[in-house]
């Protein structure tokens, strides 16, 4: 997530957030209708999520990317 960090004047939306219990970056090249999610899975590797590329209206576009991100880390293995 640092280098995120480091690159966040780079993204239309940059908002730390956290995902089930894991620091997380919500970082949108589009500001509107859609969603990019970075969650740390280990001290260096993390899960990148992106949805609705095509920018069509949703109510919250960061709904699915967040529960797909809660089930791959509910069964991932214990990472380092």
């Amino acid at each position: 997530l640092d280098l995120m960090h480091n690159l966040r004047d780079n993204f239309a939306r940059y908002e730390p957030i956290e995902i089930a219990g894991h620091p997380a970056i919500r970082a949108d090249d589009v500001a509107d209708n859609s969603c990019a999610l970075v969650i740390a899975i280990a001290d260096h590797q993390g899960v990148s999520i992106e949805y609705n590329l095509a920018n069509r209206p949703l109510p919250d576009p960061c709904e699915l990317p967040r529960r797909m991100g809660e089930f791959i880390l509910a069964n991932l293995p214990p990472l380092t």
